[in-house]
């Protein structure tokens, strides 16, 4: 609400107040006395106090609720309830003066006799200085009264904890995680998956399936490259998504590169050998003993192609429809249990773009009505060109992922799961930004305050796996970008090659304990607390994990 509309509201309050003083004077009024000239001037104050607190942050939605009662009051002649409203809302935004404008002060109703909040980054500069992950965080007890705890909220994120009796603990196996890494290391196992908690990959681009490594002259196939990288999670029981790359030189008749090892991929000209080249992939890896990579290692999801709304894609959202629903069908034929994963959106552009008329000609070409070409959707989510966690490109999250469900919904894909397979955020300035991007400097408790943001604000919004890129540790000159670009900042650990530090940075530790407070949960809600307070509540062992935060703006 404006100041000039607040001294609109003032004047007609003032107005009605000095009014009932005339009736008063002349005997009209019977009620006692009321200092109604005390009444506005109180009024205008509190105005004044809740213009100020919103220009410097403050969530003053409660005054304003308050203000809005009081007038209510006013304008029935009950001015003495008037008065306290006023009072109440003028003393409320008072005692804001004390509180930073980054910072907010709420109230958390909770069903529980104690809980411990815990800050969701090290209270360290980096995190180098962090020498035992056991004492990076410092828990607080607190005990609940009245059935609410107050809260100091900023913009990092804080968990509460429900730690009054011990609840049915329940761990997470198998695919039911919600946590995955995307392009890890392929050459060697990295045992900070395990330290992390992550128990999904994304193999994708030259760690994914590529037609042209795989069948490199028609009929001959060389499998040790794919065998080796799925083997290797296979052993450590990490599940998988492998990417499908349908480019093939002797299929295309050649092809250029757009950006190094980013073929053109278009419809393939030999569809008969590239259902059967998908056929001996899928059966490969089915784990039942027949035809099977050594040690027999499964996949079960399966993702065909990369980014078609993006640079990797040189046909016509038709001719992809065309292929997704040859592929699924390949797939299902093959290994019935396995799962098929859209290709990923790059930009929220692109989804209006590119995937709207694909998934309606897909929906045209279908033979029954209950035929199905996919079993997920992906969206990719990064800060290559500017945003945050919440929009980017001039498009915010919310919106997309409602417009993707209810274009699902219409086509006959109604509760398909959503998950972001790429998901970022940097460290420090990245060099070499996109035209008219600029990169503000983030520090490492900035990084690690985020990566919470993009996981947990999406869960809220219903996505129901997200996976960090690129990998554990920060690319170097990632597709010959130049040292220090975006990609080569948003890992969890420092490279040497970049600036010669190699320390876990902090959203390392960030990370794990999300992972350890989080996992195994479900029933996210969504709680309104007021404006800009971000509050979820995840259920989890019988018990409630809350995560909150407060976001100015």
């Amino acid at each position: 609400m404006s100041l000039r509309k607040n001294n609109k509201l003032i004047v007609i309050l003032c107005v009605s107040l000095l009014t009932l003083v005339k009736m008063e004077g002349t005997g009209v009024a019977d009620e006692p006395r009321i200092n109604l000239e005390a009444i506005a001037q109180h009024a205008q104050q509190m105005h004044i106090f809740m213009e100020q607190r919103k220009a410097q942050g403050f969530n003053v939605s409660k005054a304003e609720e308050l203000d809005r009662l009081s007038r209510e009051s006013a304008g029935k002649g009950n001015y003495e309830e008037a008065f306290r409203l006023i009072i109440e809302a003028k003393s409320l935004l008072e005692q804001m003066k004390d509180l930073p404008a980054n910072q907010i002060s709420v109230v958390l109703p909770i069903s529980a006799a104690k809980v411990r909040i815990t800050s969701a980054v090290p209270n360290f500069t980096t995190g180098k200085d962090v020498t035992d992950s056991r004492k990076a965080f410092t828990p607080q007890p607190v005990d609940v009264k009245d059935g609410k705890v107050t809260l100091t909220l900023s913009s990092i994120p804080v968990f509460v904890e429900d730690i009054s009796e011990a609840g049915k603990i329940m761990d997470e196996t198998g695919e039911t995680s919600p946590f995955g890494i995307h392009e890890p290391p392929v050459d060697t196992y990295d045992t900070r998956i395990d330290d992390l908690g992550i128990r999904w990959v994304r193999l994708s681009g030259p760690s994914g399936v590529v037609w042209d490594a795989d069948e490199p002259e028609k009929g001959r196939y060389n499998w040790s490259r794919i065998d080796n990288y799925v083997s290797i999670f296979h052993k450590h029981n990490v599940n998988m998504v492998v990417t499908v790359i349908c480019f093939n030189k002797w299929d295309q008749g050649g092809g250029t590169l757009k950006v190094p090892g980013i073929p053109v991929t278009k419809l393939p000209k030999h569809l008969m050998e590239y259902q059967s080249f998908l056929k001996r992939v899928v059966e490969r890896f089915d784990g039942d003993g027949i035809d099977d990579a050594p040690g027999s290692p499964v996949v079960r999801y399966w993702q065909i192609e990369n980014e078609p709304d993006g640079i990797g894609w040189k046909d016509t959202p038709i001719n992809f429809a065309k292929l997704v629903k040859i592929s699924y069908k390949v797939i299902k034929e093959t290994n019935p249990n396995a799962k098929v994963v859209l290709a990923g959106i790059a930009t929220p552009e692109g989804f209006y773009r590119f995937y709207v008329p694909m998934l309606e000609a897909l929906a045209k070409m279908k033979e029954g009505p209950d035929e199905r070409a996919f079993d997920v959707v992906d969206i990719h989510w990064s800060l290559e060109a500017g945003g945050d966690y919440r929009a980017v490109k001039g498009h915010n999250m919310k919106a997309l992922v409602s417009d993707i469900r209810n274009k699902l919904d219409s086509l006959g894909y109604k509760n398909t799961p959503v998950w972001i397979t790429e998901m970022s955020t940097y460290c420090g300035k990245p060099g070499n930004p996109l035209p008219g991007v600029f990169f503000k400097e983030k520090s490492e408790a900035d990084h690690a305050a985020e990566l919470i943001k993009s996981y947990v604000y999406p869960f809220g919004l219903g996505v129901k796996k997200i996976f960090w890129t690129f990998g554990l540790v920060d690319r170097h000159n990632l597709g010959g970008q130049g040292v220090n670009n975006y990609f080569d900042t948003v890992g969890l650990i420092h490279n040497p090659l970049n600036e010669g530090k190699s320390h876990k940075k902090l959203a390392y530790y960030s990370y794990k304990l999300m992972v350890d407070k989080l996992k195994g949960s479900s029933n996210i809600i969504p709680l309104n607390l007021g404006e800009g307070i971000h509050a979820y509540k995840f259920l989890k062992d019988g018990k409630s994990v809350y995560v909150l935060w407060y976001e100015r703006g």
